[in-house]
């Protein structure tokens, strides 16, 4: 095994979605940020072949290990979609950019709703999203400041 990184990002947030509220003197809105690779800060770059554990078919294996008829699909797919104990990638697929995987693809078609998104990936889609801190509310203190 060989230690690779740290991969050191900066984040440029924004608030979008903004929305006043003068009737209790607050603000809505949504936090979108997008992230920038800081190569003077980390220790490699992007394209660093980084492998890790096929977490995607582990947790299927996990999920379906009280059923036999679980484990016996979830054994058939892994021999079918060539699935190992590790997978290799990229330092971008695996951080930010997110990759295909043959699980995500199967789960999109048999339970789309536990499935959101089409990728796989540590902090994919987050970069230049505004889901994920959700919509935060605060008071202006236009009417009473220790509301601050």
């Amino acid at each position: 095994f060989q230690q690779l990184g740290p991969y050191r990002f900066r984040e440029k947030p924004d608030k979008v979605n903004i929305a006043w509220h003068n009737q209790n003197a607050s603000v809505s809105f949504r936090k979108k940020s997008v992230f920038y690779f800081d190569a003077d800060g980390s220790k490699g770059s992007l394209t660093d072949v980084v492998t890790q554990v096929n977490s995607v078919a582990h947790s299927a294996a996990r999920r379906a290990a009280d059923s036999w008829l679980g484990r016996v699909s979830v054994n058939m797919a892994i021999r079918m979609y060539d699935q190992r104990i590790t997978i290799t990638r990229s330092a971008d697929e695996w951080l930010f950019k997110g990759f295909e995987h043959p699980f995500i693809s199967l789960g999109k078609i048999i339970r789309p709703d536990d499935v959101p998104y089409t990728r796989i990936g540590f902090q994919y889609p987050r970069n230049g999203s505004s889901e994920f801190d959700g919509d935060i509310n605060m008071f202006t203190g236009a009417d009473d400041i220790s509301k601050m």
